[in-house]
């Protein structure tokens, strides 16, 4: 009977070796997928930060577009008013 030789597996080691790299393959296959959803996950919420930033950015800029400077003559007149006229009561 031949005698295996030393740098060739045996069937049974060749059969674990094939069920470690399938289950290596497995397990590399599932964290590429859990790193791929979460990369679309924070890339979607950062998307939402910059669409908030934009919208907040261009709210400010309608607003001063639209406000008199706060120093200005028109403010300063309504704040007058205000403390002159009368409360009303409930």
């Amino acid at each position: 009977m031949p005698t295996p030789s030393p740098l060739l597996p045996t069937p049974s080691a060749k059969s674990q070796l094939q069920d470690r790299l399938q289950l290596t393959k497995e397990l590399f296959d599932e964290n590429v997928e859990r790193l791929r959803a979460e990369f679309e996950r924070a890339l979607a919420q950062a998307h939402l930060c910059v669409t908030f930033i934009d919208n907040a950015q261009s709210a400010a800029t309608e607003e001063e577009e639209i406000l008199p400077p706060a120093s200005s003559p028109e403010i300063v007149d309504r704040k007058m008013d205000a403390d002159l006229s009368p409360a009303v009561a409930c």
